[in-house]
């Protein structure tokens, strides 16, 4: 059966915006997009009817399907993303046309594109991250993407730091055009990545600020080398990956801690480390897995209402599919004691999504996934005695994105107040 490709919904918009360095209105267009399945040629040719420019794709691509999503994002972001994925690269000519080409090979191998400002950085054997310098003058400020998502998304709000700061961005391991081994993917592990661009580039104390998933690579950062940074900056990113509430547990977390514990008990070398590790798992690991199982029995629906499970699980619209969302998953880890400077934005209440429109079923679905999210950033709050907690009502999850204005004056007050770099 051939699948026909689709364009769900494409939403124009046209925001008139100042430029920092002239002070002259500028317009912006902004889109709000959602695709599935449909070929890259299909894609592009809608961007250049929405953009009024000629995009000229070379001709052995465009059969590829692209699935991608972006609310109120700048149009070339947009089209820079979606042609990252595919290894291409988008240049404008003194005429106006886009000339699409094929990245470099070279750029692998270290050597930075001077048009983007990428390198590759080996941060450990066959293993090397891109590393995208946006430039910009000031403190270092290193952003790091969501789980699924590249550098590339974030470069709408690195090029607003770039009047600040000197602004970079890094692709985790199993992304984008990072390296994608088979293992590695444990939260502390990601989290020595970043250390070791930080070293790479002679970065001294950065400021870290990292979106969603990324926050268990700053709480590993902050909990084992708060020295190395000046500060970290939680971009709805503070959830239980990020801080452990004990109070609460989690269950995806309790199971890694339990199945890690397991193992290290099964290699046990000596009657000591047997006892010492069966003392945690009766003391503190089985306890809050079993709490945190019953709270997620809880929240199962009825026997009666089981279905059977899909044929192929559904695509993550706005993802980049990749092997390494489980293995990160089950790398997941408990962090409690971080110890520098924190700034936590959470967007609470998130807004409802447009994709629920008026299906009350599922509006209630996710109201009730939801409602556990101001406990934890009140127990963020209390667990972190460094943290400025900051709440914006009705944002989105990118609340970079979403309310842009509000996340840069924050981040603005948070940085100037650090102490200067030594």
């Amino acid at each position: 059966m051939i699948r026909r490709p689709s364009v769900i919904a494409v939403l124009a918009l046209a925001h008139l915006t100042m430029s920092p360095s002239s002070g002259q209105a500028q317009l912006t267009q902004r889109m709000t997009v959602e695709w599935q399945n449909a070929r890259l040629t299909q894609v592009v040719d809608a961007m250049a009817r929405f953009s009024g420019r000629r995009i000229v794709l070379p001709a052995d691509v465009g059969q590829e399907e692209v699935t991608v999503a972006f609310q109120n994002t700048d149009w070339r972001v947009v089209l820079d993303s979606i042609l990252q994925q595919h290894a291409l690269l988008a240049r404008t000519d003194s005429s106006d046309v886009i000339h699409v080409e094929k990245r470099p090979i070279a750029a692998k191998v270290g050597r930075a594109s001077a048009s983007a400002g990428i390198r590759f950085i080996t941060v450990e054997r066959n293993v090397n991250l891109e590393v995208i310098d946006w430039g910009g003058g000031g403190r270092p400020v290193v952003l790091l993407a969501g789980l699924g998502s590249t550098a590339h998304d974030l470069e709408e709000f690195a090029r607003l730091l770039t009047f600040t700061y000197h602004v970079y961005g890094i692709t985790r391991r199993g992304f984008g055009a990072s390296s994608a081994p088979a293992t590695g993917y444990s939260a502390d592990r990601l989290a020595d990545d970043v250390l070791a661009v930080i070293d790479s580039l002679g970065l001294k104390r950065p400021v870290l600020a990292g979106h969603s998933l990324a926050g268990e690579e700053l709480s590993s950062i902050g909990s084992r080398h708060p020295e190395k940074v000046a500060g970290l900056v939680y971009l709805d990113a503070a959830y239980p990956y990020a801080f452990y509430n004990r109070a609460r547990g989690d269950y995806r977390i309790d199971l890694n801690e339990l199945r890690r514990r397991l193992e290290q008990l099964g290699v046990a070398r000596s009657a000591a480390e047997t006892r010492r590790l069966i003392t945690q798992l009766l003391e503190t690991d089985l306890p809050a897995f079993d709490r945190a199982i019953r709270g997620q029995l809880a929240q199962l629906p009825p026997a009666s209402q089981d279905v059977p499970a899909p044929a192929a699980p559904p695509k993550f619209i706005g993802f980049e599919p990749s092997p390494a969302m489980d293995l990160i998953m089950a790398g997941t880890q408990r962090y409690t004691d971080i110890r520098c400077p924190v700034l936590a934005i959470y967007a609470l209440p998130h807004r409802v999504p447009q994709s629920i429109g008026r299906d009350s079923a599922l509006l209630a679905g996710w109201l009730a996934a939801q409602a556990e999210w101001p406990a934890q950033a009140d127990a963020f709050e209390r667990g972190v005695p460094t943290a400025r907690v900051v709440r914006i009502p009705n944002a989105d999850h990118a609340v970079f994105y979403s309310n842009p204005s509000e996340v840069l004056r924050e981040m603005q007050a948070f940085i100037a107040a650090l102490p200067p770099s030594r």
